[in-house]
């Protein structure tokens, strides 16, 4: 008579057990395909469909958020009469771009010529023009080129202030 080893005691398995269990085994493994159920995720394709859609647009806003552009602001450059500095271009900008003006970033000045003159953003204090402007010094020249200086001219630029995130045009900042 075949027995086996329990954890503290053997115990005996009778001859006829033996056809049974193996019978069951064959039995399971007769079952076909279609009779097997599919789990709930693979019975409803609309939840797969949810998923994927939740999850691209998870990674493509995270990928949003990376990728930088430049931030611009487009204004005028007028030439300021100053008592002790004789004439200073000075750039007009909208009230917006405020936060973002640094001493050193450039501004594109369109004279008229070939390519726009590159001019820095001078280290001085912003200057509030009135509520819907902001009046920023730049420097009169740069590598050799220099701004023409007069009263009556009056030249369109954009300044670079910065990079933003391409999501931060979906969700702009209040």
């Amino acid at each position: 008579m075949p027995w086996t080893v329990g954890m503290n005691t053997p115990t005996i398995i009778q001859p006829s057990q033996r056809p049974a269990v193996r019978d069951l085994l064959i039995e399971q493994q007769r079952t076909t395909r279609a009779e097997l159920p599919l789990p709930a995720l693979l019975r409803t394709p609309s939840i797969v469909v949810l998923w994927v859609l939740a999850l691209s647009t998870i990674v493509a806003a995270m990928a949003l958020g990376r990728v930088r552009v430049p931030r611009l602001a487009r204004g005028v450059v007028v030439a300021d009469v100053a008592a002790h500095e004789g004439l200073t271009p000075r750039l007009l900008l909208p009230a917006s771009a405020r936060p973002f003006v640094r001493p050193g970033q450039l501004a594109a000045v369109d004279t008229g010529g070939a390519s726009p003159l590159l001019l820095g953003i001078a280290p001085r204090t912003l200057a509030q023009a009135d509520r819907d402007t902001v009046s920023v010094a730049l420097e009169p020249c740069r590598a050799g080129h220099c701004l023409p200086h007069s009263t009556t001219q009056r030249f369109t630029a954009t300044a670079t202030l910065g990079t933003r995130s391409l999501a931060s045009f979906a969700f702009p900042q209040p």
